[in-house]
């Protein structure tokens, strides 16, 4: 998915990987989909989803600049004169039922690419 936002210094193109798992091995899948997606757009921000990531898929995603969100409310954004960073959340999507079913968006792991709409 692309999501475009206005910057004082102009367009900032965000590339986000959404994944059913925010463990560091669906990190590093992510992080490798969206370093190859950079290639095509070499100034967007590359930006991992998940349900709820682990602080050391956090640190998989610190460690290649690529930011992260999930649905625990923990985030790190950092891209032109934005930083936003959340952190120590706990897993709020822990429950005794599938988070699959709890979050429809996550139900199958996903990219997507698209332009902006006009």
């Amino acid at each position: 998915m692309i999501v475009e936002t206005e910057e004082p210094e102009g367009k900032q193109f965000v590339l986000m990987e959404v994944k059913t798992n925010g463990a560091p091995r669906f990190a590093r899948e992510a992080v490798n989909q969206l370093l190859l997606l950079r290639q095509s757009y070499p100034d967007a921000y590359g930006v991992f989803v998940a349900p709820y990531i682990t602080q050391r898929a956090a640190e998989v995603c610190l460690s290649e600049g690529i930011g992260y969100i999930d649905l625990s409310g923990n985030c790190r954004l950092c891209f032109g004169t934005t930083f936003i960073q959340r952190e120590g959340r706990t897993d709020r999507t822990s429950s005794p039922r599938n988070v699959t079913s709890a979050h429809p968006v996550f139900s199958e792991s996903y990219s997507c690419i698209a332009g902006p709409t006009e």
